[in-house]
């Protein structure tokens, strides 16, 4: 009787044994987890990773809104804050942006530098602004800069780093879907427009090929519509 009792207890010791473990090691990722807290609170940041495996965080949104009455209630506002996470998951400030923004592109240039553009601006009340502005973050010295504008303003859009350093923009946002495109040139900080896109949209993909080109897919078209089309950006023959 008894080496049965003690047969039916030990898996029960065991059990717990694991259980004490496991609450031991989810007790100690969170007090590890608390160092990677970033000092603002933010909804949808920028974020790109540098060269050196650093990732700035750049503004997004604070407050709330609701959608239950029309019109909704909004008390957002545009972060200008932008932090750095370093490696060992520390935060440290990378300074302000110039214009608050969210849901604008972030695209890392070969010179190290980082190039910001367009995105939302909300204020403490009512609809966001479309931006059009665009700002450089250059992380060896911490400076942001403001760079020419965009031909227009757009938000939600995708950013592509070309192969030959330029960035091309597509489509986005700007009060209705966006079908144009443009290039900013880094070295003459200039913006040159393109062909438009065959299709509007936002929040789609843009890939750079291992040929150059810009394989561009799916996304919005409206508020209720999803594309399924594809289509090719050549910037050799901008076409």
């Amino acid at each position: 009787m008894k080496q049965s009792v003690e047969s039916a207890t030990l898996p029960t010791v065991i059990r717990r044994a694991v259980g004490v473990f496991c609450s031991c090691v989810l007790l100690l990722a969170c007090i590890l987890g608390v160092r990677g807290l970033s000092h603002t609170p933010r909804e949808q940041p920028m974020v790109v990773t540098l060269a050196n495996g650093d990732a700035p965080s750049v503004g997004g949104t604070s407050g709330y809104h609701t959608f239950a009455d029309l019109p909704f209630s909004c008390d957002l506002h545009s972060v200008a804050t932008a932090e750095r996470q370093v490696r060992g998951g520390q935060w440290q400030s990378a300074g302000q942006l110039i214009t608050p923004r969210t849901e604008g592109s972030i695209t890392l240039l070969r010179d190290g530098r980082v190039l910001i553009a367009g995105g939302l601006r909300y204020f403490d009340e009512g609809y966001p602004e479309i931006l059009g502005s665009a700002e450089m973050y250059d992380p060896a010295t911490g400076i942001w800069t403001v760079t020419a504008a965009m031909s227009r303003p757009r938000a939600r859009h995708v950013a592509t780093l070309l192969a030959d350093g330029r960035v091309l923009m597509t489509g986005g946002q700007s009060g209705v879907v966006n079908t144009t495109a443009e290039i900013y040139d880094p070295v003459t900080n200039t913006w040159q427009t393109t062909p438009p896109l065959l299709a509007g949209r936002w929040r789609h993909t843009a890939t750079l090929l291992p040929s150059g080109a810009v394989l561009i897919v799916g996304g919005d078209t409206t508020v209720d519509y999803f594309a399924a089309t594809a289509e090719i950006y050549y910037p050799v023959t901008n076409t």
